[in-house]
C-alpha cells in the first residue's frame, strides 16, 4: 500500500519480542530496507517490561536510528492471574502501558537512549495522573538513572487518544505535557467501529483546546514525527482550510464510511 501510494499510506513493523537478537535484525531491515516510519513495541511480553537491560542492543540499534517507537500494552501476567471479571483491555492495558513507561524512566533507558521518540497508547494509561506521586517519592538511583527529574522524561513522550479522548483525560493530559505531544488515535478496527464516530465527536466537541490544537492533534503534531508526509504548501500552525467543517468532522466521515463497513463484513464472517 505504501508503494502504491507513495505520501499517502505509512506503515510500523511490529518486532518478535522477547527476542533480543531478531528484533535487532528486523528493526535494522524495516527501518534501513523496508523505510518503516517506526515501530511497534509491546509494554511488556513474556514477563519482560521494556527498559528491561535484557533489550539494551535493541534499544541502542532504535536510538542510533533516531527511531519512533509505538507502545501498545499487552496483558502481563500479573493482569492475567489478577481474578478479576472483566476484560483485560478494560483496565490491565493501561497498566501495562504505565508500568513500561515508569520502567523506561527508572531503569535510565530514556537518559541513555535519548533519540528515541515514544508515543505511549491510550493517553499514557494511568501516567498523568501519577506524575505528582512519581515526583515526590524517594527512589534509590533515582538520580543517577534519571538525573533530570522524572517529569522531565514523561514530558519527552508522546501521547495518542485513542480510547481516551474524553474531558477527564484530556485535562490530565494538557496540564502534563505540551499540546504538541498529543496525537490522534483511535484503536481502529480492533475497538468496534462505532466507537471510532464516537471519539471523534468528543474531540471535535471539546472545549479544551483551540481550533489551531485541535488540528494539531488531528494531523499537524504528528508531522513532527513524520515530516515526510506534509504537504509542500502545509503550514501545520495554521488553521485546517476548511474552516466550515473541522478535521476531526472529515476524519470521522473518512474513517467510519468505508472501514466501518469493511470492519461489519468482517465480524459477521
Amino acid at each position: 500500500m505504501v508503494a502504491q501510494y507513495p505520501g499517502r499510506f505509512g506503515f510500523f513493523a511490529v518486532l518478535p519480542m522477547p527476542f533480543t537478537a531478531q528484533a535487532c535484525s528486523e528493526a535494522i531491515y524495516a527501518l534501513d530496507v523496508l523505510k518503516a516510519d517506526g515501530v511497534v513495541l509491546l509494554g511488556s511480553t513474556d514477563g519482560h517490561f521494556l527498559g528491561d537491560p535484557l533489550f539494551d542492543e535493541l534499544m541502542s540499534e532504535l536510538d542510533r536510528r533516531r527511531a519512533v517507537v509505538f507502545v501498545h500494552p499487552n496483558l502481563h501476567e500479573t493482569s492475567v492471574n489478577i481474578g478479576l471479571n472483566m476484560p483485560g483491555f478494560l483496565i490491565e492495558f493501561l497498566c501495562d502501558t504505565t508500568r513500561a513507561a515508569i520502567n523506561l524512566i527508572l531503569t535510565g533507558t530514556q537518559e541513555k537512549y535519548p533519540n528515541t521518540r515514544w508515543i505511549l497508547a491510550h493517553a499514557g494509561g494511568f501516567l498523568p495522573f501519577v506524575v505528582g506521586r512519581l515526583s515526590t517519592v524517594n527512589i534509590p538511583d533515582l538520580q543517577r538513572h534519571a538525573p533530570q527529574g522524572v517529569q522531565h522524561y514523561i514530558k519527552r513522550f508522546y501521547f495518542d487518544t485513542a480510547l481516551s479522548p474524553s474531558r477527564y483525560s484530556m485535562v490530565a493530559l494538557k496540564e502534563l505535557v505540551d499540546p504538541s505531544h498529543i496525537l490522534f488515535g483511535s484503536d481502529f478496527p480492533f475497538a468496534p467501529a462505532p466507537a471510532t464516530a464516537v471519539q471523534c465527536r468528543t474531540l471535535d466537541e471539546s472545549d479544551l483546546f483551540p481550533e489551531p490544537t485541535k488540528y494539531g492533534i488531528a494531523r499537524g503534531h504528528a508531522l513532527s514525527l513524520f515530516p515526510q508526509y506534509r504537504h509542500s504548501d502545509e503550514v501545520v500552525a495554521a488553521l485546517p482550510i476548511f474552516e466550515s467543517e473541522s478535521v476531526a468532522g472529515r476524519l470521522r466521515r473518512a474513517m467510519t464510511r468505508p472501514m466501518s463497513s469493511m470492519v461489519e463484513s468482517m465480524r459477521n464472517r
